[in-house]
């Protein structure tokens, strides 16, 4: 008798698109797309996406990863990865080449103002570092730092009234200082996210002005 055979040679092949393609950051919409894979045997009819973490945690999609597109904005920097699994009206599966990418922050601007309020005080300067900002919107994570050329030595050229020193270093958004002497001092305002401070990916802004 003669049988007939029919041969699926059907195949899916899935691909994904990330968006942009670099320079990622926290709070910025990513667009995740699989409109470049391709079935040679019917429609897609479902996918079925993930992303997961440096620590292999899957993020939350809330019924994105059903979509054959969809944005997300990533809370943490770091480093993600992307899968795809797709499967056509023939039931044929493909999975796509898992994408790697880093999540980066931006780092923060430093910005200060100074004056001298009091006129019968005119060595005594409140400076402001609250215009400060952190372009990816986290401010409340701000750490700053001022420094000051020369040093006090002790408070001979100068003391703080206001903020926290410790190793010359005075931790407080909005210090005062009283200068001891008349002579040019440097003053430099280092503003940093505090969840990277004392991390090799440190990430902070500076800014310097002279005192006269």
């Amino acid at each position: 008798d003669r049988k007939v055979f029919t041969l699926d040679i059907g195949s899916l092949a899935a691909r994904i698109r990330i968006q942009p393609e670099d320079n990622i950051y926290i709070n910025q919409s990513v667009r995740f797309d699989s409109s470049q894979s391709t079935a040679t045997t019917g429609k897609i009819r479902s996918y079925e996406w993930t992303l997961t973490d440096e620590n292999g945690e899957a993020l939350p999609l809330d019924s994105k990863e059903s979509k054959s597109s969809f944005v997300y904005e990533f809370k943490e920097p770091g480093r993600y990865y992307a899968d795809l699994t797709l499967t056509d009206e023939a039931g044929h599966t493909g999975v796509a080449e898992r994408s790697s990418f880093q999540v980066k922050s931006k780092s923060p601007v430093a910005v200060f103002e100074y004056a001298i309020p009091q006129k019968n005080q005119p060595n005594t300067v409140h400076f402001n570092g609250a215009n400060s900002y952190d372009p990816d919107g986290d401010q409340e994570f701000l750490d700053y730092q001022w420094s000051i050329t020369p040093e006090s030595k002790d408070g001979e050229n100068w003391e703080v009234l206001q903020g926290t020193e410790i190793n010359g270093l005075i931790s407080e958004a909005n210090p005062i200082i009283k200068f001891k002497k008349v002579q040019d001092y440097t003053v430099k305002l280092k503003v940093s996210d505090k969840r990277t401070v004392g991390t090799e990916n440190e990430e902070f802004g500076e800014t310097t002005q002279t005192i006269t």
